[in-house]
């Protein structure tokens, strides 16, 4: 429970503000300076800006493992990554992952909250957790078909690591589903989505407007621009920190309705300012990831997420439905009429990337056909088409089906059926803790717990046209843990005689 320090009410938020806007200033100077783009750089600024938040938040509120769960939430989605072990194969772009062990930002969290709990444990200090319940079961199931790789894997080793990542990301979910169940510290976490937001819009667009990366590696930048071919010449995609503009994308849809729900809270007008504006910053960052899919969901995501949220109100159907999608038409006529980019990105030919989406979905078919039981193995689909694949000319193969853009499909081929079925029965289980957050009695929690849902959804929506699973989309973890988390916090307040 997150307690107020003694700090006066006033300056409560001056040392975390202070200190972030220090963060950001030597940030935007080590990227200028001669270290900008270093390793090394980049674990300073991690550490500078850790350390100058932890004593913020420490003078605050006294939270450790609140903070770094905060931290956790701007950090998730980024590619903070060192290596520490590389195999020699070529790069997996199959597989979701670049090659290699590696230590990330998501690691030093479990550290942290591995050392908080033998402390506990040592002084014998009870800390409240929930159950997790069928979740917990689905994501077990899941990860125990993928240890049946060792019996049929094109290559041990790429699954082997790849299977551990996914195990190291069920740690984190498990703690923030069964330990955060506080509303103030929920609070909290979504000002870390925003922030989040904030630093992908800067980055995406100073991308489009330069029209190439910024070498930006110490905020771990890799490739983050994309074209796509007009006859007025290329154009580029906007990818932020994230390896790829659909990946940037695939954040954006799944973070968008939660600030979108926040925007229409009851609030004070500053809140009101400070949400629109983020909520303006996802939808310029998306426009400019150029990903069609994404533009679709969101819209629709969008639309859900305002009627449930005006029905909560008792607002009547004309104005939570009729009218918002009479506007959405309108804006969205306009901007194609208007906007160059996306009338060309909408209408220009796709170059066959549709008619190419057929044959990786028929290649998924066969491999699943073929090893039905226990799959190919994580992160290994590459190694299974090569072996099936029935169509076509075989020098072909890699050009035309290197990964299956279907997340459900590419995890029931690499883990089998019983996975299949594991990895959407853990996705069901989650979003059913949210189904009716809406009708929740706390405001914040119910439209937090909408968001969360409406955005989940949206991301898997997305991911059956595009290559996003539990693999390659940390922010997927992230989203699933907080619908437990606020589906357990309304439980909390409904039972407390003082909410």
């Amino acid at each position: 429970m997150l307690s107020p320090g003694s700090v006066p009410r006033n300056y409560r938020l001056l040392p975390i503000l202070l200190t972030s806007f220090g963060a950001m200033v030597a940030s935007v100077a080590a990227a200028m300076g001669p270290l900008g783009g270093g390793p090394w750089m980049m674990l300073i600024l991690v550490a500078f800006w850790s350390g100058a938040l932890l004593a913020g938040w420490l003078l605050v509120e006294r939270d450790f493992l609140g903070l770094a769960t905060v931290f956790l939430t701007f950090f998730f989605p980024m590619l903070l990554d060192f290596q520490v072990y590389e195999p020699d194969y070529p790069p997996p772009w199959l597989a979701g992952l670049m090659p290699g062990l590696v230590i990330s930002a998501r690691d030093l969290f479990l550290i942290v909250v591995a050392t908080v709990w033998m402390v506990d444990l040592a002084v014998g200090n009870e800390v409240e957790s929930k159950r997790i319940g069928w979740p917990a079961r689905w994501i077990s199931l899941f990860l125990i078909c993928g240890l049946m790789f060792p019996i049929h894997t094109v290559d041990l080793q790429r699954s082997a690591i790849n299977w551990f990542e996914l195990f190291r990301r069920a740690l984190a979910f498990a703690y923030i589903a069964k330990r955060v169940h506080d509303k103030k510290l929920l609070q909290w976490i979504v000002w870390g989505m925003m922030a989040h937001v904030w630093l992908e819009t800067l980055i995406a667009g100073l991308q489009y407007a330069t029209g190439s990366s910024l070498g930006l590696d110490f905020l771990g930048e890799q490739r983050g621009i994309m074209e796509f071919t007009t006859t007025g010449g290329a154009i580029p995609r906007a990818g932020g920190l994230l390896i790829h503009p659909n990946q940037l994308a695939a954040y954006l849809v799944i973070v968008g309705p939660v600030i979108l729900a926040m925007c229409l809270r009851r609030q004070s007008l500053l809140s009101y300012v400070i949400h629109w504006a983020t909520f303006g910053a996802v939808n310029l960052s998306l426009l400019i990831t150029f990903s069609r899919t994404a533009w679709g969901v969101a819209a629709v995501a969008y639309l859900v997420t305002y009627h449930l949220v005006q029905r909560r109100y008792g607002r009547p159907w004309i104005l939570s439905f009729f009218i918002p999608i009479i506007l959405a038409a309108i804006a969205g006529l306009l901007l194609i009429l208007l906007v160059e980019d996306v009338r060309d990105r909408l209408f220009m030919p796709d170059h066959g990337s549709g008619e190419l989406r057929k044959y990786q979905f028929l290649g998924a078919f066969e491999i699943i056909q073929h090893y039905h039981l226990i799959g190919t193995g994580t992160g290994n689909y590459l190694g299974g088409i090569m072996h099936v694949w029935p169509y076509g000319n075989p020098a072909d193969q890699n050009t035309y089906i290197y990964q299956v853009h279907n997340g459900s499909l590419l995890m029931t081929a690499e883990f089998g059926l019983i996975g299949g079925i594991a990895y959407h029965g853990f996705f069901i289980t989650c979003m059913l803790r949210c189904w009716k957050a809406w009708q929740w009695k706390d405001d914040f929690l119910a439209l937090l717990g909408t968001g969360l849902l409406v955005g989940f959804a949206t991301w898997f929506a997305k991911s059956q046209y595009n290559v996003h699973t539990l693999l390659n989309d940390p922010c997927s973890w992230l989203q699933l843990a907080l619908m437990l988390s606020v589906s357990n916090a309304a439980v909390r307040m409904a039972k407390s005689p003082n909410p």
